[in-house]
């Protein structure tokens, strides 16, 4: 299943991606006859919290519809649960998860562009542990939704595409083995980030590198978190992000020093992590610094990111139009 979350409100309506068409789970259970639709929460957070029930009532309806004759089909276009995914908008799939956890360090590819540029003072040493941080969720977007360029700093805004997983148990102490159990499904995150204090971050301050990740739409969170049965191997997704047509960034997770036991099992010795929690896995080569000369985002661009299994997230740029943006 791909579970998406459609912009019809402030926290918007769970749905699911079928073929090149949304369904909209509210609609369906609005149509006034019984059907397992009754049975499945209006939010995406609310299915996951049913847990391997929540999931299997979902997969049941979507399989009715994938048998549904021509007519029940049409009929759901006409209630308007049934919709084009190309024209259908789209909040992230969690538009307010309770933790956005953002590993660092996770491709050494990455690490080594970022010394040439001078980001990095040196070559760190080799990392036992993955770095992490948290990305606060008031900059969390979804699909089609605009990048902003914040007004105090909008001259060096970079991407960095991270293929990241969604926790579908609540955890703790988890041990490497059994990570995957505690995994519902995957999804997409652009860790978009403000240069502007790269120094001091190179002077040791990473503190200020940090605080240029939060802005406001910095957070580009989808199109969908697609469920584990959706992906093949967990530790071979290929992912890519294109900036107004053209590959910048293009690899595979297979190749980041920290895999999800990694990850999950150091984070969960203090982290109590609960279903729809969404840890990121890093960022590849190719962002928008390290370029010669250096690339930023700005005002009119359209930044994809798209994997294997997950699908395509755009981000249109647009520039700040108040404070508050």
């Amino acid at each position: 299943m791909r579970l998406v979350t459609i912009n019809t409100s402030c926290d918007g309506q769970s749905g699911a991606i079928v073929g090149d068409e949304i369904l909209n789970f509210s609609l369906v259970r609005n149509l006034g006859r019984p059907t397992v639709a009754n049975w499945i929460p209006s939010t995406v957070m609310g299915i996951l919290e049913g847990g391997p029930d929540g999931l299997a009532t979902v997969d049941r309806l979507i399989k009715t519809l994938e048998d549904a004759d021509d007519r029940m089909r049409q009929q759901l276009r006409e209630e308007g649960a049934l919709t084009p995914a190309g024209t259908t908008r789209l909040l992230a799939p969690i538009p307010r998860p309770r933790v956005v956890l953002a590993t660092g360090g996770g491709y050494q590819a990455h690490i080594i562009e970022m010394v040439e540029a001078g980001a990095l003072r040196q070559m760190p040493p080799p990392m036992k542990n993955p770095p992490a941080f948290f990305k606060n969720t008031n900059a969390i977007i979804g699909d089609g939704q605009p990048i902003v360029l914040p007004q105090n700093a909008p001259a060096m805004v970079d991407w960095e595409c991270e293929v990241s997983f969604v926790i579908g148990r609540t955890c703790h102490n988890v041990s490497k083995k059994e990570a995957l159990d505690h995994i519902v499904g995957h999804t997409l995150m652009n860790d978009v980030s403000a240069r502007d204090w790269i120094e001091e971050f190179a002077a040791g301050k990473p503190e200020t590198n940090i605080l240029g990740k939060q802005y406001r739409s910095f957070c580009p969170i989808g199109p969908c978190i697609a469920t584990s049965d959706e992906i093949d191997d967990p530790h071979d997704i290929d992912f890519e992000l294109r900036l107004n047509g053209k590959i910048m960034q293009k690899d595979n997770v297979i190749n980041s020093s920290f895999s999800i036991g990694d990850i999950l099992s150091y984070y969960s010795q203090w982290i109590t992590f609960q279903p729809g929690d969404i840890i990121s896995r890093g960022s590849s080569t190719g962002v928008g610094f390290a370029q010669v000369p250096k690339l930023f985002l700005k005002s009119g661009d359209r930044v994809e990111m798209e994997a294997t299994g997950i699908g395509r997230m755009t981000s249109p740029v647009i520039a700040a139009a108040s404070p508050l943006q």
